[in-house]
């Protein structure tokens, strides 16, 4: 009898840790809680890139918008539900004013069936959030591309950043600061609104730089780039 109450016991101690175990795995948050796909979704961004010129020894700010509506689906390659991507551009005058929204250019971005979400810009392939969502997960970004490996990684995850209750951050490139240049490139993804924020810096410094130089007279060529969320709408 007492061997029948311990076995009983053991397999009950077993079966809620291994429901416990499930309940965890099915509540695991996904990819698509950070980028909610659905016709009508618009995002308006505010975009400063500073390019760097060697050759005309030149420093130039643009200051402009990007505009990203979803409208319409199809499916694409890969045989996935794609979302089309109508991307328009509108630049910043030098007296606040701001112009028509240009042309657009057509991306598209989709749920794979690996749960992952891929976005398709200028016909190259990357692979932005993937599962499990975890901090220091490293995947290929560029696994669907030509470019060469760049390794994905995410911090701080589920944590809030300015009015954003919970973000993602993912640092797509990371090279060190050195002497000779320095790359770093990341997004941040606010759960159930989708990218609220995407930096770039790609420099080359230049030689025989002085201590104490500010980082701005230190570049020789490059760019730097921020796009923040402006507004958007969700349908």
């Amino acid at each position: 009898m007492n061997n029948f109450i311990k076995f009983t016991y053991l397999f009950l101690v077993f079966v809620l840790f291994s429901c416990t175990k499930n309940t965890k795995e099915i509540t695991r948050i996904q990819p698509i809680s950070y980028y909610p796909l659905q016709i009508g979704n618009t995002y308006i961004y505010d975009v400063d890139s500073v390019v760097f010129d060697d050759f005309n020894n030149s420093i130039d700010t643009f200051k402009f918008q990007i505009q990203e509506m979803y409208s319409d689906t199809f499916r694409d390659n890969t045989g996935n539900l794609a979302y089309k991507i109508e991307r328009r551009k509108r630049n910043k005058l030098n007296n606040n004013s701001i112009q028509e929204w240009g042309i657009p250019q057509i991306w598209w971005v989709n749920l794979a069936k690996n749960q992952s979400i891929q976005r398709v810009e200028n016909n190259l392939r990357y692979v932005n959030i993937v599962s499990p969502i975890e901090n220091n997960f490293v995947w290929n970004g560029n696994v669907y591309n030509i470019l060469p490996e760049w390794k994905f990684r995410y911090i701080n995850t589920n944590l809030p950043f300015e009015n954003y209750d919970s973000t993602l951050t993912v640092i797509q490139r990371e090279i060190p600061v050195n002497l000779i240049s320095n790359e770093y490139y990341e997004q941040k993804f606010a759960k159930n609104i989708g990218l609220i924020f995407y930096n770039f810096i790609n420099v080359e410094y230049k030689d025989n730089i002085t201590p104490n130089t500010p980082l701005i007279n230190k570049i020789k060529k490059g760019v730097i780039y921020t796009q923040k969320l402006n507004s958007y709408t969700l349908n």
